[in-house]
């Protein structure tokens, strides 16, 4: 152990001197990283090649390719849709999937929001920022439940009632709007609910919206419409679109017994595009198939299901398939989006929890990947990016109360941006987010038990110097064994960092793989250093300094090389987590500074413990010179 007690007060006053400097310097480190010219430069992010922003735009403005025209941008969302449907082979048979593969700009989406519900995720997309919207859903303008109009609901909770009050010309209509608003004005987030909606009906754009979710079978819970949420303006109305049971018909073989009426849908999809003209449109189309179908899924035997599935999912990919045929003879830009705001059970329980969001635009030549500034990684966004993005597509900055960061078409890093590759990366990030809590907690467990047994030696070596505990010639042994043991425990505890640190760059292994690099490592590692240092107080400084120097490097160089160790390690942050992207996290931003100042305390004791050595050598010398210079007098 370093005693600090035996440290001169000059020696204390430098090694103070020293931890403050380290202290700044790492303050500075991290101010620079922030910073997104530093960012660059320190590697914490991938540095964005203009060339590649989506459609030819800055960073602050779009360029629209015809003057004058607005362009006509299509959301197709797919709940329940997942990379498990993606991976290799899964899309096999799909031809629209297979296209957009080829030349679509792909993302993985983090879609983690502090609140549960579809209707949480749709909000969010539309807010730009985390968005409680629990429970709420949309309703046809002129729909009636129980007796009640969902106009009238909504003009009775807002207010706002009459003929020609504000629900007069919408289409579809959320009534519990201002319950919306008002869980979240109590909230941390304060987001505008409808900002999307407003901030695009504010120049003229024409939006629709078209959900499909319900499950028919008795009851007013098998009601499911959320998709409105995303686009509605601030009082919760939509002009155009449909939810609900008209878009889809009876049909005894698919989930629930009935079918998207895609073919209504194609209409509808095209009817909307010709009205907007020039001024541009957007609109959102919810397909519910899917959705159906793991709903249903517990009540179908294996083989059904899987057939049923690949029957939807044709379905879907035909649906697809004209939408990107449509926009292709188009004379007016078209820009479709295909997000996920939820993955199905399957999905969950190989922790693929990130959901595929791809740009495709009918020009397209060749894959690229997507990323941002919430993000900075490349193959990754997050749901609060949907917003800025969309509004990015008609040339429109981001209101100050959206969070989210625009998306950019960016290649991926290692020169392969294809879907197979990002599939890849995202299991990589779905393994870590699996190995963490048990692999995390197990070695927890680990160093609680080596910090206890080594409270324990220390106290059984104390009595014994005493002489208050006597041993044995045979325990006298096992004592000096058990020391060994729980100095190489106590040395792997410190050497654990820097190996959770490297399993990073071994991400592409398999789990048993990476679980017995650690341990292995760890337990090696010990022992090693213990059997070096032996009794030896000054080895045993010297092994302390070079721990704390190695770690603390090599935890600098991976942020300067961009943090590819850390981003795929578990005592690193979690994509799928959501609370950070890039930069340094918590844990090692606290195992560095642990080591930094292990490492300097460490060199600067061996310092002090060689000036005594090195002043009664000199003393000797002097002594010895002495004596010969009086024996030569002498002679």
């Amino acid at each position: 152990m370093i005693r600090c007690g035996c440290m001169p007060d000059s020696c204390r006053a430098q090694m103070s001197k020293c931890i403050r400097i380290v202290g700044i310097l790492l303050l500075l480190w991290i101010f620079g990283c922030r910073s997104s010219a530093g960012a660059a430069v320190l590697g914490i992010t991938e540095p964005f090649d203009p060339a590649v922003i989506q459609s030819g735009g800055t960073a602050n403005s779009q360029v629209i390719h015809s003057v004058g025209e607005q362009p006509n941008v299509t959301v197709l969302s797919i709940p329940y849709l997942s990379f498990v449907e993606l991976e290799q082979g899964g899309a096999a048979q799909l031809p629209a999937f297979e296209r957009l593969k080829a030349t679509g700009e792909w993302a993985a989406m983090n879609v983690r929001v502090p609140f549960k519900g579809l209707e949480s995720v749709y909000a969010t997309w539309g807010a730009g920022q985390m968005t409680d919207a629990r429970g709420a859903q949309g309703w046809n303008a002129g729909e009636r439940r129980n007796g009640q109009r969902g106009a009238a609901m909504l003009e009775r909770f807002s207010g706002a009632q009459g003929e020609a009050g504000p629900t007069a010309a919408a289409a579809v209509l959320v009534p519990d709007m201002e319950s919306i608003r008002a869980a979240n004005a109590a909230g941390v987030y304060l987001p505008e609910p409808g900002l999307l909606g407003s901030t695009l009906q504010a120049q003229g754009i024409r939006i629709a919206v078209w959900s499909d979710l319900d499950l028919p079978g008795g009851g007013g819970e098998h009601y499911r419409r959320p998709a409105p949420l995303m686009v509605m303006n601030e009082h919760g109305l939509v002009e155009h679109g449909r939810v609900g049971e008209r878009l889809f018909m009876e049909r005894a073989g698919m989930p629930y017994g009935v079918q998207t009426r895609y073919d209504w849908l194609l209409a509808q999809w095209q009817k909307e595009r010709g009205a907007a003209a020039a001024a541009g449109s957007l609109q959102v189309i919810e397909l519910g198939d899917l959705y159906r179908l793991y709903e249903e899924k517990a009540r179908y035997a294996p083989d059904a299901f899987v057939q049923t599935k690949r029957l939807v999912l044709e379905q879907l990919d035909l649906f697809l398939g004209e939408l990107m045929r449509a926009m292709g003879e188009d004379s007016m830009r078209g820009v479709l989006w295909l997000v996920s705001p939820q993955v199905h059970t399957d999905a969950k329980q190989e922790k693929m929890l990130l959901t595929p969001a791809v740009r495709w635009l009918p020009n397209s030549s060749g894959s690229k990947w997507l990323t941002s500034e919430t993000t900075r990684r490349l193959g990754v966004i997050a749901a609060v990016d949907l917003a800025p993005s969309l509004l990015r597509e008609y040339g429109l900055s981001s209101p100050k109360e959206i969070i989210g960061r625009p998306v950019m078409a960016a290649p991926a890093s290692s020169g392969s941006a294809t879907l197979d590759a990002l599939l890849v990366e995202v299991r990589n990030m779905s393994k870590i987010y699996a190995l963490r809590p048990p692999m995390l907690y197990s070695l927890a467990g680990y160093e609680i038990g080596a910090m206890l047994l080594g409270l324990t030696f220390a106290w059984r070596r104390r009595l014994r110097s005493r002489g208050q505990l006597m041993l044995e010639q045979g325990a006298e042994r096992s004592s000096v064994w058990w020391g060994f043991a729980v100095r190489g425990m106590l040395f792997s505890v410190l050497l654990l960092p820097a190996l959770l640190l490297s399993m990073g760059w071994l991400v592409a292994w398999s789990v048993p793989w990476l679980v017995g690099y650690v341990l292995v490592g760890v337990l090696a590692g010990g022992a090693i250093v213990a059997y070096v240092t032996g009794g030896s107080a000054s080895r045993l400084i010297a092994a302390l300094g070079w721990i704390g120097g190695v770690v603390s490097a090599l935890i600098i160089a991976d942020g300067l090389t961009g943090a590819e160790a850390m981003k795929h390690s578990v005592l690193g942050y979690d994509v799928l987590i959501g609370a950070r992207y890039y930069g340094i996290g918590n844990e090692f931003m606290g195992v560095l500074l642990g080591a930094a100042v292990l490492g300097l305390s460490a060199g600067l004791q061996a310092r002090a413990r060689r000036r005594p050595a090195a002043a009664r050598a000199a003393h000797r010398l002097d002594n010895r010179i002495q004596r010969k210079s009086s024996e030569g007098h002498r002679f």
